[in-house]
């Protein structure tokens, strides 16, 4: 399906609540990011950030020391199969399909997996919600601070080598200095509120 391809809001809104209704019991945590989480009328896919709950399974060598470790997902990937994804596909980090919704529209799906421990959610989340010019604009404003704005993973010193902020989507702009700024207006609105608010 070409990327043009639009969706009303509705309609791909009503889509995510399927797949994090099916998908929330084996997750720590489960999000809509994207243009949908930002109210766009119109959306081309569905993006969700996940954390979910996994299973390490190890090899062992003839001595009893780990060799090898592997994540299994596997009741997340039964989940969506149940929940009508179709042309799965899985990589380390994203989960790509799509999904046949109202009328027979095919809209796809991208879900965007945490670190294990979880520890990176809300970055991912403020990341994947966007815009991109709100991420752009949120680099060049950690560069001005010395400062390096990690996307999907935080706001970081570089020199002591260190996070900034605090682990949740609010803190990290606050750790900019700059006011939270809700996701629906992070399309246009944005760069009003970063000239109001985040002089060096």
């Amino acid at each position: 399906m070409s990327k043009e391809t639009l969706f009303d809001l509705k309609i791909v809104e009503d889509c995510a609540g399927h797949l994090l209704d099916a998908l929330a019991p084996v997750c720590h945590r489960i999000d809509i990011a994207g243009s949908t989480r930002r109210s766009t009328p119109q959306v081309h896919d569905l993006d969700i950030v996940c954390w979910p709950i996994v299973r390490t399974i190890k090899t062992y060598d003839l001595f009893g020391e780990v060799i090898d470790q592997t994540l299994d997902i596997s009741e997340l990937e039964n989940r969506l199969l149940a929940a009508g994804a179709q042309e799965l596909n899985i990589t380390e980090k994203i989960i790509r399909f799509t999904i046949c919704w109202y009328e027979k529209q095919t809209i796809p799906v991208e879900i965007y997996l945490s670190e294990q421990d979880g520890s990176n959610f809300d970055a991912l989340l403020q990341m994947r919600t966007g815009s991109e010019a709100l991420n752009i604009s949120l680099a060049v404003r950690a560069k001005k601070l010395n400062l390096c704005y990690v996307a999907g993973y935080g706001i970081y010193d570089l020199q002591k080598i260190e996070r900034l902020d605090d682990g949740t989507e609010d803190g990290l702009f606050i750790a900019l200095g700059i006011a939270p700024i809700d996701p629906v207006h992070r399309n246009g609105h944005y760069l009003h509120c970063l000239q109001q608010q985040a002089h060096v």
